[in-house]
């Protein structure tokens, strides 16, 4: 699973980014990438924008592993994550259960502009700031 972590707003909005197919060790990769900017930052309120376009396949992760590739949702300085749905039913029903499970609070959202513009809402100061230039791979089912 190629996967890009970035920041989308200079240190407040941390932007994932996972295409292909993967492991759970490319799962975990991107986890401790993620940890590693919420760490990296000086605010203590952060938003997380996941957009996960991975295709499910192999055998299904063990429940130890899914938490360990979602140990960034604990993390003190998150404030919310919004998770752009992924268009493959599976998929889309493993992230809602993540994001239910995780007690972090959350929002899905149909694409990245509709999340740029829900984080605009949450952060009112990042209205008039325009965010990093997130280019990828065109998104697949």
């Amino acid at each position: 699973m190629p996967f890009d972590v970035q920041w989308l707003y200079a240190d407040r909005v941390v932007y994932a980014h996972a295409h292909g197919s993967g492991s759970i060790a490319d799962a975990i990769g991107m986890s401790e990438a993620i940890v590693g900017c919420l760490d990296a930052a000086s605010h203590d309120q952060l938003y997380v924008v996941v957009e996960d376009r991975i295709k499910p396949g192999g055998s299904p992760p063990v429940l130890r592993e899914v938490r360990e590739a979602s140990q960034w949702l604990s993390h003190p300085a998150m404030a919310g994550v919004l998770m752009v749905k992924n268009p493959n039913p599976f998929t889309g029903f493993v992230q809602k259960i993540l994001m239910v499970s995780s007690g972090s609070e959350h929002w899905f959202v149909n694409s990245l502009p509709d999340a740029i513009e829900k984080v605009q809402a949450l952060v009112p100061e990042l209205r008039d700031v325009p965010p990093a230039d997130v280019r990828h791979n065109p998104p697949t089912a």
